[in-house]
């Protein structure tokens, strides 16, 4: 219950701030659809995806760092057009068939390179496939990176995703993810280490609602399929290995032109009853 009502009052504020007309917020669709970079804290209370939801330890990490957003910007798609460049360029470079058989106790192999004509034909697909991903619309890439200087986690999470619009009521993004997250939570002599690994496919949907953004976000993680997920208990310390399929609902505004502000609630894993609150701030170009 402190978790639902810290998010909450996070929303009640902000939308107190926008209703007092001095906050000159952002219109939803704009800030769903045009281009922005954000540069902005979080901080994270409760039993989260980092969390020891999976023990009954009753401790959980408080997670804090800074975070990059990038709406309709370059790099999910460069990143995208590059991969699929080295890859058009391997393939160009590679043989075209190879035939292996066998004849009076002897193995032959036939390898068929591409022509000049083949290579340049494919290179220039390659090239034109990897400006479209580069030129796609609604792109967003989503870096964070979590400091024990501010909370009790280190590492990184990194989405990117690319959008598909439903005219002005919805954005839809998928793509992929990878994250490494380690904790370490201590009260008293109890100590919990937590190991988060992540490497899957983002779901979220973006829905601009007057001057906010309600979305919700789910994270399928391939890794979470891993059944073997051990719990150690040694002494008073507690380690545990957490591959999740957390699932977030909450909202975003943009308020004096430049203040990113999102407050949501998390739940670490599909069909469990545990929740983390979290808040960011930040300054968005």
């Amino acid at each position: 219950m402190d978790v639902i009502r810290s998010t909450a009052i996070y929303a009640i504020g902000a939308s107190i701030l926008l209703s007092s007309g001095l906050a000159h917020a952002e219109d939803g669709f704009s800030m769903m659809t045009a281009y922005s970079a954000t540069v902005a804290g979080f901080y994270e209370l409760g039993s989260g995806e980092f969390g020891g939801y999976r023990t009954d330890t009753g401790l959980n990490p408080t997670v804090a760092g800074l975070r990059y957003y990038e709406r309709s910007g370059l790099i999910t798609g460069f990143t995208a057009g590059l991969i699929a460049a080295m890859g058009g360029s391997m393939a160009a470079a590679g043989p075209k068939s190879v035939k292996t058989w066998e004849d009076q106790n002897y193995r032959y192999t036939e390898t068929t390179y591409y022509s000049e004509a083949e290579k340049a034909e494919m290179n220039e697909r390659t090239a034109a496939s990897a400006a479209s991903m580069a030129a796609a619309s609604n792109q967003t890439f989503d870096l964070e990176i979590y400091t024990r200087e501010l909370g009790d986690a280190s590492g990184y999470k990194v989405n990117f995703l690319f959008g598909i619009a439903f005219d002005d009521y919805a954005l839809l993004s998928f793509g992929l993810g990878w994250a490494n997250v380690k904790t370490e939570t201590r009260d008293g002599d109890n100590v919990l280490q937590t190991n988060y690994k992540y490497l899957g496919m983002p779901f979220r949907l973006d829905v601009p609602v007057s001057r906010f953004i309600l979305f919700t976000q789910f994270d399928w993680n391939w890794w979470g399929h891993d059944e073997d997920r051990p719990i150690e208990v040694v002494g008073t310390t507690t380690f545990v290995e957490n591959n999740p399929f957390p699932l977030r609902l909450g909202l975003a505004t943009n308020i004096f032109g430049r203040v990113y502000l999102e407050a949501y609630a998390t739940t670490p894993d599909i069909g469990s009853s545990n929740f983390a609150a979290r808040a960011n701030a930040g300054v968005r170009f």
